[in-house]
């Protein structure tokens, strides 16, 4: 009796993981240059064609990559790496339970390079040499009006300023 309990256990233990793979596959395959060299680091993102969703890699050191337990249905594929063309594969089928090979062979292509700037920039008057402080109040409040014995006047730093 406990023999098969055991065996009913097990058996329905495998065949929820057999149902579970069911609507599953995987995407796998190489990425290389024109010369057959694998590229690591490659970016991959294979987008399901149903639902738009996106499922992404990278390549390892030898250029391999897997995309698994992916749900069945098309797939758009971009291959993508810095200093080589975008390679698209459109209409990537994949059924139940399959692995599809994708290996890719990239073009060199023109680097592309975008800086952003971001930040606040000083107004900087260009249609004249004029050169301006703005003073706080605070400050002219703050300076001593006695110095050596003479009284000081605010216009007396306006006269300083000026020259």
């Amino acid at each position: 009796m406990k023999k098969a309990r055991f065996g009913f256990l097990l058996s329905a233990l495998f065949a929820g993981l057999l149902s579970a793979q069911g609507d599953r596959g995987t995407i796998t395959g190489a990425v290389t240059d024109a010369g057959g060299s694998r590229i690591p680091a490659a970016r991959i993102t294979a987008t399901q064609r149903e639902t738009n969703a996106q499922f992404k890699a990278t390549t390892t050191e030898s250029g391999e990559f897997t995309l698994p337990s992916l749900p069945i249905g098309p797939y758009r594929v971009v291959v993508e790496s810095d200093g080589f063309k975008t390679a698209i594969r459109d209409n990537v089928r994949l059924g139940t339970g399959s692995t599809v090979r994708l290996d890719t062979e990239l073009e060199i292509g023109s680097v592309q390079q975008s800086i952003e700037i971001s930040g606040q920039s000083s107004q900087l008057q260009t249609d004249s040499a004029k050169i301006s402080n703005q003073i706080p109040n605070k400050l002219i409040e703050d300076l001593p009006t006695v110095v050596s014995g003479n009284m000081r006047s605010p216009f007396d730093l306006a006269n300083i300023t000026r020259r």
